[in-house]
Protein backbone atom coordinates (compact mmCIF):
# COMPACT_ATOMS: atom_id res chain seq x y z
CA UNK A 1 0.00 0.00 0.00
CA UNK A 2 1.00 3.30 -1.09
CA UNK A 3 1.86 6.46 1.37
CA UNK A 4 -0.78 8.76 -0.17
CA UNK A 5 -3.09 5.58 -0.03
CA UNK A 6 -2.38 5.08 3.82
CA UNK A 7 -2.71 8.96 4.16
CA UNK A 8 -5.97 8.99 3.05
CA UNK A 9 -6.93 6.11 6.02
CA UNK A 10 -5.74 7.67 8.49
CA UNK A 11 -7.69 10.95 7.33
CA UNK A 12 -10.77 9.02 7.19
CA UNK A 13 -10.12 7.68 10.90
CA UNK A 14 -9.15 10.58 12.62
CA UNK A 15 -11.58 13.56 11.81
CA UNK A 16 -12.17 14.52 15.48
CA UNK A 17 -15.80 13.52 15.13
CA UNK A 18 -16.82 9.89 16.51
CA UNK A 19 -19.50 9.20 13.73
CA UNK A 20 -17.80 10.38 10.85
CA UNK A 21 -14.50 8.66 12.27
CA UNK A 22 -16.47 5.65 11.80
CA UNK A 23 -18.25 5.52 8.83
CA UNK A 24 -15.63 6.63 6.77
CA UNK A 25 -12.64 4.56 8.78
CA UNK A 26 -15.06 1.98 7.90
CA UNK A 27 -15.38 2.67 4.20
CA UNK A 28 -10.92 3.38 4.18
CA UNK A 29 -10.42 0.15 5.80
CA UNK A 30 -12.72 -2.31 3.81
CA UNK A 31 -14.05 -0.44 0.56
CA UNK A 32 -11.48 2.62 -0.22
CA UNK A 33 -10.05 -0.06 -3.01
CA UNK A 34 -13.00 -0.18 -5.21
CA UNK A 35 -12.25 3.97 -5.75
CA UNK A 36 -10.27 4.54 -9.13
CA UNK A 37 -7.95 7.19 -9.39
CA UNK A 38 -10.35 10.12 -9.66
CA UNK A 39 -12.31 8.86 -7.73
CA UNK A 40 -8.95 8.57 -4.81
CA UNK A 41 -8.97 12.77 -6.11
CA UNK A 42 -12.11 13.29 -5.15
CA UNK A 43 -12.61 10.94 -2.26
CA UNK A 44 -9.60 12.89 -0.63
CA UNK A 45 -11.39 16.60 -1.32
CA UNK A 46 -14.46 15.40 0.21
CA UNK A 47 -12.26 14.69 3.58
CA UNK A 48 -12.12 18.48 3.54
CA UNK A 49 -15.36 19.25 3.50
CA UNK A 50 -17.28 19.58 7.29
CA UNK A 51 -18.32 16.54 8.70
CA UNK A 52 -21.97 17.96 9.22
CA UNK A 53 -22.21 18.35 5.11
CA UNK A 54 -20.95 14.60 4.72
CA UNK A 55 -23.40 13.50 6.77
CA UNK A 56 -25.96 15.37 5.40
CA UNK A 57 -25.46 14.08 1.97
CA UNK A 58 -24.94 10.27 3.07
CA UNK A 59 -28.27 10.29 4.90
CA UNK A 60 -29.99 11.97 1.95
CA UNK A 61 -30.61 15.25 3.74
CA UNK A 62 -29.34 17.32 1.72
CA UNK A 63 -28.66 16.73 -2.32
CA UNK A 64 -25.22 15.61 -2.93
CA UNK A 65 -22.96 17.87 -4.90
CA UNK A 66 -22.53 16.13 -8.19
CA UNK A 67 -18.71 16.18 -7.94
CA UNK A 68 -19.60 13.55 -5.03
CA UNK A 69 -22.10 11.83 -5.90
CA UNK A 70 -20.35 8.55 -6.90
CA UNK A 71 -18.31 8.68 -4.04
CA UNK A 72 -20.38 9.30 -1.33
CA UNK A 73 -22.66 6.17 -2.92
CA UNK A 74 -20.04 3.87 -2.54
CA UNK A 75 -19.47 5.48 1.08
CA UNK A 76 -22.92 4.58 2.05
CA UNK A 77 -23.04 1.44 0.11
CA UNK A 78 -19.86 0.79 2.19
CA UNK A 79 -21.03 1.64 5.44
CA UNK A 80 -24.40 -0.11 5.63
Amino acid sequence: MDNSLKKLIYRSKHRGNKEMDIMLGNFAMNGIDTLQNNELEVYSKLLDESDNDIWDWAAGVQPVPDVYADVIKKVVNATR
